[in-house]
């Protein structure tokens, strides 16, 4: 689940699927990491309106401050 999260989100706001893309929200929300913080950041601007996943974005960039080491040693 964790390596899908972020391309489920992505593809559940393309197509309207709003308590999935809530769920989703919520997991990503209490579960993030460095690599789902990287990809969040990095094609948040796809997600159709962006305004929904402020608090996903948020933490999101918390995670990259917190801990920039363990964001740049991630494969991605």
């Amino acid at each position: 689940m964790e390596k899908l999260t972020v391309g489920l989100i992505m593809a559940a706001d393309k197509y309207m699927l709003k308590e999935l893309v809530r769920e989703c929200t919520v997991y990503l929300i209490n579960n993030m990491s460095p690599v789902h913080c990287v990809d969040l950041i990095l094609h948040f601007d796809l997600l159709n309106p962006p305004e929904h996943l402020e608090n996903v974005l948020k933490k999101a960039t918390v995670i990259f401050y917190r801990s920039p080491s363990d964001v740049f040693a991630t494969a991605k």
